[in-house]
C-alpha cells in the first residue's frame, strides 16, 4: 500500500515541477517597501535603517517591484558599486506618487534578491515616477534590470 501512495506523490510532485518547467524564474526581483507602524501586526516587519541609522518597521507587501520599472539609467556610485535611476510604469508611478505622499518624512527601502541596498529618506511628493537607487548594486544586477525593463515596456 505503501508504494502506490509514493508514486502517486512522486507523479504528483513531478507534473506540478514540470508545469513550471517552460517558465523561466526573474535572476532578479527588486522590491521597494515604505516604512510602516510598529502597531500594523503582522503587516509590519522591523528592521535596521543603514542610512539613517535607526531601527524602524516596514510593510511586508512590496509597494514597488522589478515588474513597475519600465527604463533603468544606471551611474557609478561613490563607493565603487552602480547606482541607478528607475523609471517606472503607469502603475509603478501611481504607487511611488502616493507612497511619497501619505508616508512624507518616513523611508523606504529597496531590495535587491533580499539583500538590503538603500534606505530613502522621504522628502517629497515624487511625481515623476523616477526612483533613484544611489548605490549598492552589481553590474549584473543592472544587466538583469535592463532586461526585466525591457521586457515590461513589451507588456500590453
Amino acid at each position: 500500500m505503501r508504494i502506490p501512495r509514493l508514486a502517486a506523490l512522486a507523479l504528483l510532485l513531478a507534473a506540478v515541477c514540470g508545469s513550471h518547467a517552460g517558465e523561466k524564474a526573474p535572476r532578479l526581483v527588486l522590491t521597494v517597501h515604505a516604512e510602516a507602524d510598529s502597531r500594523d501586526g503582522k503587516f509590519a516587519r522591523p528592521i535596521e535603517l543603514h542610512y539613517a541609522q535607526r531601527s524602524a518597521y516596514i510593510s511586508v507587501g512590496p509597494d514597488i517591484t522589478d515588474r513597475d520599472v519600465i527604463d533603468v539609467i544606471p551611474f557609478a556610485a561613490k563607493d565603487g558599486t552602480q547606482g541607478a535611476y528607475l523609471r517606472l510604469g503607469p502603475s509603478g508611478r501611481l504607487a511611488l506618487t502616493a507612497v511619497s505622499q501619505s508616508k512624507l518624512g518616513k523611508a523606504m527601502v529597496i531590495f535587491v534578491n533580499g539583500r538590503q541596498i538603500a534606505d530613502l529618506h522621504i522628502d517629497r511628493r515624487i511625481e515623476d515616477g523616477i526612483l533613484p537607487i544611489p548605490s549598492g548594486l552589481t553590474a549584473l544586477e543592472i544587466a538583469e534590470l535592463q532586461k526585466r525593463a525591457e521586457a515590461n515596456r513589451k507588456k500590453p
